[in-house]
């Protein structure tokens, strides 16, 4: 996918009669073809949805970043990113008439509120696993998406970290708790609850009726 910076590496997969095309964005130890990332872009697909799967970072990039760990953290530079992705996507024949939604997690959900802050007719829906809220250049109360925040945590009453991580936004947001989300290393079964609830609000809310949605409502 070209970038003004360098060229990204991208998949898009479409589903014939696609309803919607969300961007999986990936930074750090995160990569478009990793097993999570596969299975969610298959449960859209079934579903009906098409995913843009893209590396924030170019190759020569991650080489650097796998031993400095500076670049995955650059949320700045992250979110021109998810946006040239946004932007590509409203370019295309196949996808410019579609509703555009945004799945990361940890400092690429952050990028992708950022993002998203600064294409608000363009984005639809958020879902953001365990965001790096304390990376977020733009204010997030910005955000008019509607926005599923996944957090990590128990049975129990939320913490104070897991409320802000639902902070007053334009938009309507949620909190999704599955217990381990935040950790790096996801197990399988947590995981599967994972993909299960984004792909749950994704599909939900890429295909409301036109008059139903927010983005169309203003």
């Amino acid at each position: 996918m070209p970038h003004a910076g360098a060229p990204l590496s991208a998949s898009l997969a479409l589903p014939l009669d696609a309803r919607g095309v969300v961007v999986l964005a990936h930074a750090g130890q995160s990569s478009r073809l990793s097993a999570p990332s596969r299975r969610l872009a298959r449960r859209l697909e079934r579903a009906g949805i098409g995913s843009l799967g893209v590396d924030l970072l170019t190759r020569p990039e991650a080489r650097v970043d796998a031993h400095t760990h500076h670049l995955r953290n650059d949320v700045q530079k992250l979110s021109r990113r998810v946006i040239a992705a946004i932007d590509w996507l409203a370019t295309q024949p196949e996808t410019y008439r579609l509703r555009i939604g945004i799945y990361g997690a940890g400092v690429a959900a952050a990028a992708a509120l950022e993002a998203a802050a600064e294409r608000p007719q363009q984005v639809a829906a958020i879902a953001a696993r365990a965001p790096r809220l304390d990376r977020v250049r733009w204010p997030v109360r910005e955000v008019r998406a509607p926005t599923l925040f996944v957090a990590g945590g128990g049975l129990g009453p939320p913490s104070a970290s897991q409320r802000r991580a639902a902070p007053v936004m334009r938009g309507e947001s949620w909190i999704e708790r599955v217990e381990g989300a935040e950790r790096p290393d996801v197990p399988d079964p947590t995981l599967e609850k994972i993909t299960r609830c984004v792909t749950r609000f994704l599909v939900a809310r890429l295909t409301l009726p036109a008059r139903l949605h927010p983005a169309v409502a203003g």
